[in-house]
């Protein structure tokens, strides 16, 4: 009975360290970097930057953004800096033709051909801010994907979170497409 004992507790020891070592998500093709972005108003600067990654997760696949943030020049009435996360995504091919019909010496050729469009695929403000100097931890932000799509792209921006006042955002930044 001892021995048993000993065997199945060296059982549940070994589950629980290979458990612990199991990851809880995976970039499909890594991860692309969005680079810093900056967001300037009533007299702070705030910044963040990041990367961007399609990733299977324990709940499925999600369009991922990962982030450090910090205020950089602490404005007047302020609530922090955070990102807004908007992925874009899009079919990634298209149908195309071409044609060439030959009567004796002569040959008339057609083709036809297209180019994907990205489309929006939802937004997200980060509920987190980051309110000191200091770059803050990691900070991850899903979304669920787009299951139409074979390819997307995150776009992300980063925003001053002003006091009664219209938050003041940098430009959106997009990272490279990544297929799904």
């Amino acid at each position: 009975m001892r021995r048993l004992v000993a065997i199945l507790s060296t059982m549940i020891v070994a589950a629980v360290v290979t458990v612990g070592v199991v990851p809880t998500a995976t970039a499909l093709n890594g991860w692309s970097s969005w680079g810093t972005l900056r967001a300037f108003g009533n007299g702070g600067e705030g910044q963040a930057g990041g990367d961007w990654a399609v990733e299977r997760t324990l709940d499925g696949t999600k369009y991922s953004a990962r982030f450090k943030s910090r205020i950089v020049k602490t404005p007047t009435r302020h609530r922090g800096v955070y990102i807004v996360h908007a992925p874009q995504s899009n079919a990634g091919s298209c149908a195309t033709s071409s044609t060439t019909l030959t009567y004796k010496y002569s040959s008339v050729s057609t083709s036809y051909s297209c180019s994907q469009q990205f489309y929006s695929a939802g937004s997200k403000k980060s509920t987190r801010r980051t309110s000191t100097s200091s770059n803050s931890t990691w900070i991850h932000q899903r979304q669920d994907p787009n299951w139409t799509a074979s390819t997307a792209r995150g776009r992300v921006k980063v925003c001053l979170d002003l006091v009664l006042k219209k938050d003041p955002c940098s430009g959106f930044n997009a990272s490279n497409p990544d297929t799904y």
